[in-house]
Protein backbone atom coordinates (compact mmCIF):
# COMPACT_ATOMS: atom_id res chain seq x y z
CA UNK A 1 0.00 0.00 0.00
CA UNK A 2 1.22 3.49 -0.77
CA UNK A 3 -0.92 6.57 -0.15
CA UNK A 4 -4.45 5.98 1.10
CA UNK A 5 -7.56 7.69 2.42
CA UNK A 6 -9.68 6.88 5.45
CA UNK A 7 -12.70 4.74 4.58
CA UNK A 8 -15.12 7.15 6.26
CA UNK A 9 -15.58 10.90 6.12
CA UNK A 10 -17.00 12.81 9.09
CA UNK A 11 -19.20 15.91 9.30
CA UNK A 12 -18.36 17.67 12.54
CA UNK A 13 -17.84 21.08 14.14
CA UNK A 14 -14.23 22.27 13.89
CA UNK A 15 -13.21 25.71 15.14
CA UNK A 16 -16.86 26.75 15.22
CA UNK A 17 -17.42 25.75 11.58
CA UNK A 18 -19.37 22.74 10.30
CA UNK A 19 -16.86 20.73 8.25
CA UNK A 20 -16.49 17.56 6.19
CA UNK A 21 -13.21 15.83 7.10
CA UNK A 22 -11.20 12.74 6.21
CA UNK A 23 -7.58 11.62 6.49
CA UNK A 24 -4.88 10.85 3.99
CA UNK A 25 -1.74 8.94 4.95
CA UNK A 26 1.52 7.79 3.37
CA UNK A 27 2.23 4.12 4.08
CA UNK A 28 5.51 3.93 2.20
CA UNK A 29 8.92 3.92 3.88
CA UNK A 30 10.10 7.00 2.02
CA UNK A 31 7.94 10.12 2.06
CA UNK A 32 6.88 12.29 -0.84
CA UNK A 33 8.03 15.80 -1.52
CA UNK A 34 4.64 17.46 -1.94
CA UNK A 35 1.06 16.70 -2.88
CA UNK A 36 -2.20 18.31 -3.89
CA UNK A 37 -5.63 17.12 -2.75
CA UNK A 38 -8.82 17.66 -4.73
CA UNK A 39 -12.40 16.62 -3.93
CA UNK A 40 -15.64 16.55 -5.90
CA UNK A 41 -19.24 15.56 -5.23
CA UNK A 42 -20.66 13.53 -8.12
CA UNK A 43 -24.42 13.03 -8.49
CA UNK A 44 -26.17 10.65 -10.90
CA UNK A 45 -29.75 11.61 -11.79
CA UNK A 46 -32.18 9.47 -13.79
CA UNK A 47 -34.37 11.72 -15.91
CA UNK A 48 -38.05 10.80 -16.62
CA UNK A 49 -36.96 9.77 -20.12
CA UNK A 50 -34.59 7.19 -18.59
CA UNK A 51 -31.50 9.15 -19.50
CA UNK A 52 -28.84 9.31 -16.77
CA UNK A 53 -27.18 12.66 -16.22
CA UNK A 54 -24.03 13.17 -14.20
CA UNK A 55 -23.21 16.41 -12.43
CA UNK A 56 -20.23 17.28 -10.30
CA UNK A 57 -19.19 20.11 -8.01
CA UNK A 58 -15.73 20.86 -6.69
CA UNK A 59 -15.33 21.10 -2.94
CA UNK A 60 -13.15 23.93 -1.66
CA UNK A 61 -10.54 22.46 0.67
CA UNK A 62 -9.00 24.43 3.53
CA UNK A 63 -5.47 23.40 2.66
CA UNK A 64 -5.03 21.34 -0.49
CA UNK A 65 -1.21 21.62 -0.71
CA UNK A 66 0.17 18.97 1.61
CA UNK A 67 3.57 17.65 2.69
CA UNK A 68 2.63 14.23 3.96
CA UNK A 69 5.08 13.28 6.73
CA UNK A 70 2.29 12.04 9.05
CA UNK A 71 -1.40 11.27 8.38
CA UNK A 72 -3.15 14.56 7.66
CA UNK A 73 -6.71 15.76 7.90
CA UNK A 74 -8.30 17.15 4.74
CA UNK A 75 -11.06 19.62 5.57
CA UNK A 76 -13.93 21.12 3.57
CA UNK A 77 -15.80 23.85 5.45
CA UNK A 78 -19.53 23.64 4.78
CA UNK A 79 -20.26 27.29 3.96
CA UNK A 80 -22.99 28.92 1.86
CA UNK A 81 -21.11 28.16 -1.41
CA UNK A 82 -20.68 24.45 -0.55
CA UNK A 83 -22.83 21.86 -2.36
CA UNK A 84 -23.44 20.32 1.08
CA UNK A 85 -24.69 23.55 2.69
CA UNK A 86 -28.43 22.99 2.31
CA UNK A 87 -28.33 19.26 3.15
CA UNK A 88 -29.60 18.03 6.51
CA UNK A 89 -28.32 14.96 8.30
CA UNK A 90 -31.23 12.97 6.84
CA UNK A 91 -30.46 14.29 3.33
CA UNK A 92 -26.84 13.13 3.65
CA UNK A 93 -28.01 9.65 4.65
CA UNK A 94 -30.70 9.45 1.95
CA UNK A 95 -29.18 11.20 -1.07
CA UNK A 96 -27.25 9.24 -3.65
CA UNK A 97 -23.92 10.93 -4.35
CA UNK A 98 -20.27 10.03 -4.49
CA UNK A 99 -17.33 11.84 -2.89
CA UNK A 100 -14.33 11.49 -5.19
CA UNK A 101 -10.97 12.49 -3.74
CA UNK A 102 -7.65 12.55 -5.55
CA UNK A 103 -4.19 13.14 -4.16
CA UNK A 104 -1.50 13.92 -6.72
CA UNK A 105 2.09 13.89 -5.53
CA UNK A 106 5.70 13.76 -6.64
CA UNK A 107 7.65 10.75 -5.37
CA UNK A 108 10.77 11.89 -3.53
CA UNK A 109 13.01 9.05 -4.71
CA UNK A 110 12.14 9.20 -8.43
CA UNK A 111 10.59 12.64 -8.98
CA UNK A 112 7.73 10.94 -10.85
CA UNK A 113 4.15 12.17 -10.60
CA UNK A 114 1.64 9.77 -8.96
CA UNK A 115 -2.08 9.95 -8.25
CA UNK A 116 -4.21 8.16 -5.66
CA UNK A 117 -7.98 8.15 -5.88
Amino acid sequence: QTVGFSTCAVVNMRDGQLSLMWRVGDFRRNHMVEGTARAQIICHTVEPSGEVSVSYRDLNLCCNEIILATPTLIIHNIESNSPLYRLSRQDLQRDDFELVVTFTYTGDSTGMLHQTR
